[in-house]
């Protein structure tokens, strides 16, 4: 049976091309063989390691569908899979050939920090069945490319030094894969030089108009016409794919449409003394939300935070009326919804927002900015990390001196891997499935140190959230499963109440979420709020 299954996966994989060229079917039931042997670390490795175009289809997929880009439907359709995977790769420079490093390098980063593949259906099953035969030999012969990793090949992966996904700063070792890009080199061996290559980090000088030219890995091409034919990309609903990440020649035009909007004769908003115009601010998200900010009085500014060769760039909003407010922290650039629930949040209930300010990604420099609380070498280590970062650690908690709750928001995609829909050993989800939050995309994440079963003051707040028609997903956090996110930093080493509104991507909702959720904790809008 091993080899009968070890032979239909080799075999399908080389017929798995048409998941991009569409030159013959998909082998669905190939690459779900793939699928529901390969957790994310091994998928990870799979896609950064030495692979067939033919395999790479398979790798990405999957990839896509995990990471909440494509839905089930599109998983399993030719022409749907191969827009959602054009919007996704279209940042990245394909001339060199369909699958640049670069890209893979982001995917397989994005892979080790996501949540659990248990979200993903044909996993979980697949999983729930080997745990049932947990005596009997593995599935898939180890020498296959599809097979798991080897007992304790996990746990060595993450004491090696150079494993690290998200080394934050360091200039890209011979062989990275920016410098892959660059040769045209598909994928360059070995793995754990290119492990924190991002898009971000190539072009993060790109956010203004005499930024430095845009590397090739990022340049956009699509020019394989066999890969990318012409036409429209399929209709790719009901899931709303984030936008693509804007590379230097869309962020250089939409500074220079920003300017052309804030010349002379634009009219004109007051600002309060002592902050800055919010109308002439580069940042797409506080320019959208001009007026909000003008009404309420609010003050923005600029925060930078430097961290070995990391330069930080915050943006904060704040209520200087009102200060003593609950405060939010935004740790990814590319959830516009959140960003607007958090300046409504400012203006209603006072207090200060404070957002990574990038190029409109959710990496920074190749950093997950949810991934990279670590104040310690030990804490680094379990989440890929190559050093702790206690100066960036220390100025986001540093936010919430006085503040009795720990608050922050998020976006996903419909459908994806975020939902009240879970219930694995780490999150358990109560969703809420009518009303006027049912999404069970829309939810609010609460995080303990004890399962919620047994932690009385979790079960209450649960309740409570429920009770206001909310949907709940507790996280159960421990020194082992720890990965780093801001949830986890603030349960293993602060203990106040952690809160994070999650909202999928193009909600209307998020900002009655987060009144919703601080009425329930005794907030109350301030004057003129």
């Amino acid at each position: 049976m091993r080899l009968l299954l070890r032979a239909a996966a080799i075999a399908g994989a080389a017929m798995v091309a048409a998941a991009t060229t569409g030159a013959a079917a998909f082998d669905l039931e190939a690459c779900n063989t793939v699928r529901a042997e390969a957790n994310n670390v091994r998928l990870a490795d799979l896609l950064l390691g030495v692979a067939t175009d033919s395999e790479l289809a398979c790798y990405v997929r999957i990839a896509l569908l995990r990471l909440g880009r494509m839905g089930e439907d599109d998983y399993g359709n030719d022409a749907r899979a191969r827009g959602a995977y054009r919007i996704d790769v279209s940042p990245f420079n394909t001339e060199a050939g369909p699958y640049p490093m670069a890209y893979l390098a982001s995917l397989a980063a994005e892979l080790r920090a996501s949540p659990s593949e248990m979200h993903d259906q044909v996993f979980a099953r697949a999983f729930v069945m080997r745990m049932g035969k947990a005596d009997e030999p593995a599935a898939l012969d180890p020498a296959s490319p599809f097979a798991p990793p080897a007992p304790g090949a996990e746990a060595a992966a993450e004491t090696a030094p150079e494993s690290a996904a998200g080394a934050a700063g360091e200039a890209a070792p011979q062989g990275s894969a920016a410098a892959a890009a660059e040769k045209g080199d598909l994928r360059t061996p070995p793995v754990a030089s290119i492990a924190g290559v991002g898009p971000a980090d190539a072009d993060a000088g790109s956010a203004g108009p005499d930024a430095a030219a845009v590397p090739p890995e990022l340049r956009r091409s699509l020019a394989d016409a066999g890969f990318f034919p012409e036409g429209a990309t399929p209709d790719l609903s009901p899931i709303n794919l984030p936008r693509p990440n804007p590379v230097a020649p869309d962020v250089r035009a939409a500074l220079k449409a920003a300017a052309a909007s804030a010349a002379p004769g634009a009219a004109a908003v007051a600002t309060p003394s002592g902050c800055d115009d919010a109308g002439s601010d580069a940042d797409p998200d506080v320019r959208r939300n001009r007026g909000a900010i003008a009404r309420a009085g609010l003050c923005v500014g600029r925060v930078r935070l430097t961290e070995g060769a990391i330069t930080w760039t915050f943006v904060s909003v704040e209520n200087r009326n009102h200060p003593d407010g609950p405060v939010w922290y935004l740790p990814h650039d590319n959830e516009a919804e959140a960003f607007d629930a958090a300046v409504y949040a400012v203006a209603r209930y006072g207090g200060r927002m404070v957002a990574v300010a990038g190029d409109e990604t959710r990496f920074y420099r190749g950093i997950d900015p949810n991934r990279y609380f670590a104040t310690t070498d030990a804490d680094a280590r379990p989440c890929r990390i190559r050093r702790a970062t206690p100066t960036y650690t220390a100025f986001v908690m540093g936010l919430f001196v006085g503040r009795p709750h720990i608050f922050s928001a998020h976006n996903n995609t419909n459908g994806g891997g975020i939902t009240a829909r879970v219930w694995t050993d780490k999150e358990k989800g109560y969703p809420i499935s009518s009303g006027r939050f049912g999404d069970p995309d829309d939810l609010i994440y609460i995080a303990g140190p004890r399962p919620i079963a047994d932690d009385r003051d979790a079960t209450a707040i649960r309740q409570k959230l429920n009770e206001a028609g909310l949907s709940v997903v507790h996280e159960h956090v421990t020194r082992k499963n720890s990965d780093c996110s801001f949830s986890n930093h603030v349960v293993l080493n602060d203990g106040r109440p952690y809160f994070n509104v999650e909202a999928e991507h193009g909600s209307t909702v998020q900002r009655e979420m987060v009144d919703r959720l601080l009425e329930t904790l005794g907030y109350s809008p301030v004057a003129g709020g």
